[in-house]
């Protein structure tokens, strides 16, 4: 999850992120409470998503520290509506906040997807029990 406040890049590796709904096209993330990028992703206009590939493991790790000011936003680039996109990520959507939900020590942030591009074949990056796992080459055509 991306977003620039100000001219400042602010990223974070969600652990909680799902589709919602088809129509009208929406997804979710959580995010802590107590997260210094909180109010960033709450006042953001638009929001990126990046969906990472395995050669990311570092950006994913570096995403996922607690420390505020960890990402000067080499990696990325504006996409159409204005978001920040990671590039080489195995799909990008550009989203607006559509609703914010208590969810006990954390915020839940639904938002409708304005754009979405995918890249066929790729691998994405996962993390599980503590580690980094392969799911294989998939195919988004399905």
């Amino acid at each position: 999850m991306s977003t620039l406040q100000d001219g400042v890049a602010h990223a974070m590796t969600a652990n909680a992120f799902t589709s919602v709904s088809l129509d009208p096209p929406l997804v979710l993330f959580s995010i802590r409470n107590e997260s210094a990028l909180l109010p960033a992703f709450l006042q953001a206009p638009v929001i990126g998503v990046s969906v990472l590939d395995e050669s990311q493991r570092a950006l994913s790790a570096l995403f996922a520290g607690r420390t505020r000011d960890r990402w000067n936003g080499e990696e990325g680039e504006t996409g159409g509506a204005g978001a920040l996109l990671i590039r080489g990520a195995i799909a990008r959507m550009e989203c607006e906040r559509w609703a914010v939900h208590d969810g006990g020590d954390h915020r839940v942030i639904v938002c409708r997807i304005l754009s979405y591009e995918h890249k066929d074949g790729a691998s994405p990056l996962l993390h599980f029990q503590g580690r980094y796992c392969s799911l294989g080459a998939v195919s988004a055509s399905a």
